[in-house]
């Protein structure tokens, strides 16, 4: 068992480290960056994964640029998330099933793709596989649920919706016997445990600021005003999610899982009914969460899918078995399920990229190829965020002001902040307006207005319409884009009396 787990995360490292991305990237990749580099350990509220910071910190002494260790942060715990996958398997199931079932997995789309940039769901998955496997262990013995609690607390700090995680682990607990260990004293120090992992959001806050907990309702609240989108988003993607699903396990594995929950639901009533409620909690706030996020937040979802293949693996080499020999159907199993993947994703990139055809609901970003970066996991030349700050740096006169979305802008600040490049550069985000302001139009409309009257070079860093408003102030301002990415603001001469 130990050759094949460490076989395992060696092979599934070197695929994240030959797929990853060589530089910083955009959006939420480059404010967790700055987050570590600015060392934010400590938030009375959990939206800036202060756990996620501190271990981006430690990766920063490795011997490369900032942004690649931040990368390889991912990837590091990506890997070790497909080990602690095969321990739980390896508790139900033979070594190479397991094996194969977690490099299923390791290779599925959203997974792959978000362990190779610097993002907290990598992370957040290896915290939900550690604790899941703590509370498997706990049944045999107890006192793993220590340890189960202690890192349900850091993994709060990295991402708060790992609690999803909790309901099913206590359905996977529940008997009298179990019931009666905890419900005690014992209750008071897992707790504890709990509040000692999640410190950076619960305790050290009370020595810079008043109230976490009472931080901590406010992100929710904040976060749901913001990203909710409604019941009608929450239907359709519902019957969209088995066409997301299958996408990850594009062969045999995806009808492995379903074969594999009809089995389990036969012969092990407790353990699909609590991986099941994990599956539908962590399903239920993805598919209400706002569309472009709501796919990272299905991959625990995908995970716990995964969980579910071994006995559907089992109940296939035994077949295939009767007519090859068991390395020959371990052989091609590897095949189908670890190696097609990857063609297949390559294949459909490539096509939908020849057809022309558009991902709906996307962000569309200059230098950044759509198709390629949400169909294809690998990020390896993935350097558009950073060749577009060098040609905004370049084009930008001194003391120069960006109006941005929070996409593109926070690459800007990247440069600016942990590159040290143009401090003169004031660049200004746009989102709160765009999600708070009843006329978003005319918040920019007012800031531009003001920029100009001082005199100094005026820029949007894109021309995007739904976020920018082009269309509704162009009566007022002219756009020209020259000489790099950023379109320059001017006002329009106002007609003479």
């Amino acid at each position: 068992m130990f050759r094949r787990a460490v076989l395992l995360f060696i092979g599934v490292l070197t695929l994240y480290v030959f797929s990853l991305a060589p530089t910083f990237l955009w959006s939420d990749s480059a404010k967790l960056a700055i987050f570590a580099y600015k060392k934010e350990f400590v938030s009375g509220g959990f939206g800036l994964h202060t756990g996620h910071s501190l271990l981006g910190y430690l990766f920063s002494f490795l011997p490369f640029s900032f942004a690649y260790t931040q990368n390889l942060m991912s990837a590091v715990f990506g890997a070790l998330t497909i080990v602690i996958l095969f321990l739980i398997i390896r508790l139900r199931a033979p070594d190479h099933v397991a094996f194969l079932a977690s490099a299923a997995f390791g290779v599925s789309q959203l997974f792959w793709g978000y362990s190779v940039i610097n993002e907290t769901y990598s992370l957040l998955i290896f915290f939900i596989a550690l604790f899941l496997y703590c509370v498997l262990k706990a049944k045999q013995h107890p006192a793993y649920l220590y340890t189960a609690s202690l890192v349900l607390g850091f993994g709060f700090s990295n991402h708060g919706v790992i609690v999803l995680a909790v309901p099913g682990a206590i359905v996977l607990l529940w008997d009298r016997k179990f019931f009666l260990y905890v419900v005690n004293v014992r209750l008071i120090v897992l707790v504890n445990l709990f509040i000692i992992g999640a410190c950076q959001v619960f305790l050290l806050p009370n020595f810079y600021q008043n109230s976490p907990g009472l931080a901590v309702s406010k992100d929710l609240v904040h976060n749901f005003q913001m990203f909710w989108p409604g019941l009608s988003k929450f239907l359709q993607e519902a019957i969209r999610y088995p066409f997301y699903l299958a996408y990850q396990f594009p062969t045999v594995a995806f009808l492995f899982g379903i074969y594999g929950f009809v089995r389990l639901w036969n012969t092990d009533r407790k353990y699909i009914l609590a991986t099941l409620m994990i599956w539908l909690c962590f399903l239920i706030f993805s598919l209400q969460y706002f569309f472009q996020r709501q796919f990272a937040m299905m991959i625990p979802t995908f995970f716990i899918f995964a969980l579910w293949i071994p006995e559907g693996l089992k109940a296939w080499l035994g077949r295939i078995e009767q007519n090859i020999t068991h390395r020959a159907a371990i052989t091609v199993s590897f095949i189908l399920m670890c190696i097609l993947p990857g063609l297949i994703y390559y294949s459909v990139y490539r096509v939908t990229e020849e057809k022309g055809w558009k991902l709906s609901g996307i962000r569309e970003l200059p230098y950044r190829n759509n198709i390629r970066y949400f169909l294809f996991p690998p990020k390896n030349s993935e350097r558009g965020a950073e060749i577009y700050v060098n040609d905004c740096f370049r084009q930008a006169e001194p003391n120069a002001v960006i109006l941005s979305d929070f996409n593109p802008g926070i690459a800007i600040q990247y440069g600016q902040i942990v590159l040290k490049k143009r401090p003169d550069i004031f660049v200004q985000i746009l989102d709160p307006w765009l999600f708070s302001s009843q006329d978003p139009a005319a918040k920019i409309s007012e800031f531009l207005r003001n920029q100009l009257a001082e005199n100094k070079a005026v820029y949007l860093a894109d021309n995007w319409d739904p976020y920018y408003k082009v269309s509704q102030l162009s009566n007022e301002f002219d756009f020209k884009q020259e000489g790099g990415p950023l379109w320059q603001v001017t006002a329009k001469p106002k007609p003479q009396q």
